[in-house]
């Protein structure tokens, strides 16, 4: 029914709902929240020869406290480019693999687990299912093992802010992210120390924004970052 209501719809918002009929093709934006997401309610890519265009048209993907069913992660258009996952209780990302890495011809590359309660192992699966990440927002997930982003060979904007990122987390992301990393927004760490901010400094020639705010950082330290990093916008 979903499907034939409206052949024209691009942005379609829903709570409260077991989604398992098919999304329309047409739409761009899909919001849920509060609801159910089954596998069922994605269509296999297929080309309208009208416009000669591939459907679906799916860009943009929001779940709030969502739970997701079986394989639909996996089901999920490969036209999809952001992909937010808020505030779930509990993601775990294995199913991903349980069918084998999704395509390389995938168009994600904005993800947000930001206020997610997340599994030991979910960031590993992430960097391994999705390399080609240039976005990814962790504000406030329960994430363990961060370094995990430093294998994500083109990221250029990472939120990790009030998450239990280590200063061997920021370190190893530091030097293996060094000619990638514009955008890095740390606020509230507890676990980063003072002197492992410094490590920072090697990402002078690509780092644009740092936010190191609510952070424990002494004096010295920060004149030596604003010093060392005189094109990077610091908010601390």
């Amino acid at each position: 029914m979903l499907r034939h209501r409206s052949s024209n719809l691009r942005r379609l918002s829903l709570s409260h709902v077991v989604l398992e009929a098919p999304v329309p093709d047409t739409v761009e934006v899909l919001s849920i929240s509060r609801s159910i997401l089954a596998p069922s309610a994605f269509q296999a890519a297929q080309t309208d020869t009208e416009v000669q265009e591939i459907l679906p048209r799916l860009r943009v993907l929001r779940m709030y406290r969502v739970v997701v069913k079986g394989q639909a992660l996996t089901a999920m258009p490969h036209s999809v480019e952001s992909l937010r996952i808020g505030s779930n209780h509990l993601i775990s990302m294995s199913c991903l693999l349980q069918t084998g890495v999704p395509s390389v011809h995938t168009r994600l590359r904005e993800l947000d687990l930001g206020g997610s309660w997340m599994t030991f192992d979910s960031l590993s699966v992430v960097v391994r299912v999705w390399p080609q990440l240039t976005t990814l927002k962790l504000n406030g997930a329960t994430v363990v093992n961060l370094h995990h982003v430093a294998r994500l060979p083109v990221l250029e904007v990472l939120e990790a802010d009030r998450t239990l990122c280590s200063s061997s987390d920021l370190r190893h992301i530091c030097t293996n992210l060094v000619h990638t990393l514009r955008h890095l927004s740390i606020a509230s760490c507890p676990r980063v120390e003072p002197g492992a901010f410094l490590s920072l400094i090697i990402l002078r020639n690509s780092l644009r924004y740092l936010n190191i705010s609510s952070n424990y950082i002494t004096a010295d330290v920060l004149y030596i970052l604003n010093t060392n990093l005189p094109n990077c916008q610091i908010v601390h």
